[in-house]
Order: structure tokens, then C-alpha cells, then sequence
């Protein structure tokens, strides 16, 4: 009977142990399958915060999209406009050259009308001093192209001159001309005003071409003709300067083409005449 319990106290013993054994291993399962349902959770919990950045990425992407999209019809809308400004300034620039060609041949038309015109001579002789000033240049243009105009024949029937030293002498005019020109009437016209120097220089021509006629030698020739044309070509430029002065800015022009027509009116003359 000992033996028997025993061994029954041996025999069921493990089975006494046994449901712990169970319980440790049923609770070693349970935490598992806690462990796994935690990692689930963690899972499922990624797979929607990656479900959040896939939605937040597009968002961007859509939005990057939009924005671009916005970019290009902005800066198409600029190329249009600066187009379209384009064209506008470039209508409006042809537009400013054709009434600019207009008036410009407006312009030349009426300057055209008014040089051939025979009202507008005597409107400019009309200004104070104009018609004075143009008397007194032709007075003294008139005496010295009808001297100049029978010079040479002078020199070869008074003086025997050849044609190489008439040719000399003719050279010799206006070289005198072209020096009292450029070089004295600047100082002159510091120095004394422009009516006293007119008067002077018709003081001068006239007592220069007395001496002229008076000369015997080649060398008194050569001197009495350098006051001659020295004051004539001082004259005639101060007489220039003064009719620009006596007209407005807008009628300079004519006036020097009067000037200028003087000239070419006492040339003509005084070969006709001192053929008589």
C-alpha cells in the first residue's frame, strides 16, 4: 500500500505541476500574441501614417502642378502684352513717321513757294536796315567787279604786262581777299563797330582805286591793290553779319540768299557795262 500511494504520489504529481507548466506556456502564447497584435496595430499604424505622406506628396505635386500652371499663364499673359505693346508702339511710331513725312514735305513745298516767290524778296527788304545794307553792299561790289572785270586788259595795255605775270597779279586779288577775311575782321570788329568800319572801307576802296589808276610801276600796282580788296572783303563780310542781325532766326536763309543775289547781280553788270 506504501508502495502503491507512492508511486501514486510519484505518478500524479506531474500532473499537479503540469498545469502550471501549461499555464506558463499558455502564458508565454498569450504574450505573442499580444507582442504580435501590437505589432499589427504598429503596422496598420504606419501603413496610414505612409497613406497620410503618399496624400500629403500628391497634395504637393498637385499643388507644384497648380502653381506651374499659374507660372506659364502668367508669363504668357506678359509675352502677349509686351507683344500686343509691341504692336502698338510700333503702329503708333509708323503712324508719327507719316505725319512726319507730311509736314517735311509740307515744309519743302512752302520753302520751295517762298524762294521762288516774289512777294516774300520785298517782304524781307522790308525790315529795318535790309534795303540800306543791300545798297550799300552792291555800291561797293558794283565799282570792284567792273574794275576786276577789264583788270586784265588794263595790265597788258598799260603796263606790257605777259600773260604769265597777269595770270600772278589776277592770283595775287584774291589771296589779299581770302587773308582780310579770315584774319582781319575779327580784330577790326573788337575794336570799332560795324558801321564805322563800313564807312572806312568805303573810304578806302575809293581812294585805293584812284592810286590804282595812278600806278606806274608793278610794284605800285601790287601796293595800291592790297587796301583795295582788303577793304572790300571786310565790307562785305560785315555787311553779311549785319543783315542776319536785322531779320528773325526764321528768315536767315533769305535774307543771305539776297545777300548772295547781290553778288551775283553786280558780277553780271559789270561786264556789260564796262564793255561800253
Amino acid at each position: 500500500t506504501t508502495t502503491t500511494k507512492t508511486t501514486t504520489h510519484t505518478a500524479t504529481k506531474p500532473f499537479k505541476d503540469e498545469p502550471n507548466s501549461f499555464g506558463g506556456v499558455v502564458a508565454i502564447k498569450s504574450g505573442q500574441n499580444s507582442s504580435s497584435k501590437v505589432g499589427v496595430s504598429m503596422l496598420n499604424r504606419g501603413e496610414g501614417d505612409m497613406k497620410v505622406d503618399v496624400s500629403a506628396a500628391q497634395k504637393d505635386s498637385t499643388l507644384s502642378r497648380t502653381t506651374h500652371s499659374h507660372t506659364e499663364d502668367h508669363a504668357a499673359l506678359k509675352t502677349d502684352i509686351a507683344k500686343l505693346d509691341d504692336g502698338v508702339l510700333r503702329d503708333e511710331s509708323s503712324a508719327l513717321v507719316q505725319q512726319q513725312q507730311k509736314r517735311n514735305e509740307n515744309s519743302t513745298q512752302s520753302k520751295l513757294r517762298t524762294v521762288f516767290s516774289l512777294t516774300e524778296l520785298i517782304r524781307l527788304q522790308r525790315y529795318k536796315f535790309v534795303r540800306r545794307l543791300l545798297l550799300t553792299k552792291f555800291g561797293i561790289l558794283f565799282p570792284s567787279a567792273l574794275f576786276m572785270s577789264m583788270f586784265a586788259q588794263f595790265c597788258v595795255t598799260e603796263f606790257k604786262f605777259s600773260p604769265h605775270k597777269t595770270g600772278r597779279l589776277l592770283s595775287y586779288v584774291p589771296l589779299v581777299r581770302m587773308v582780310g577775311q579770315g584774319l582781319v575782321v575779327n580784330p577790326l570788329v573788337k575794336c570799332f563797330s560795324e558801321t564805322m568800319i563800313i564807312r572806312l572801307s568805303c573810304i578806302v576802296i575809293a581812294i585805293s582805286m584812284v592810286l590804282t589808276g595812278m600806278a606806274t610801276t608793278e610794284f605800285e600796282l601790287y601796293l595800291t591793290l592790297l587796301p583795295l580788296n582788303l577793304s572790300g572783303s571786310v565790307s562785305i563780310v560785315v555787311i553779311s553779319g549785319l543783315l542776319t542781325q536785322a531779320v528773325p532766326q526764321t528768315d536767315t536763309g533769305g535774307v543771305l540768299g539776297l545777300d548772295h543775289a547781290v553778288l551775283s547781280l553786280a558780277n553780271i553788270a559789270a561786264p556789260l557795262i564796262s564793255g561800253w
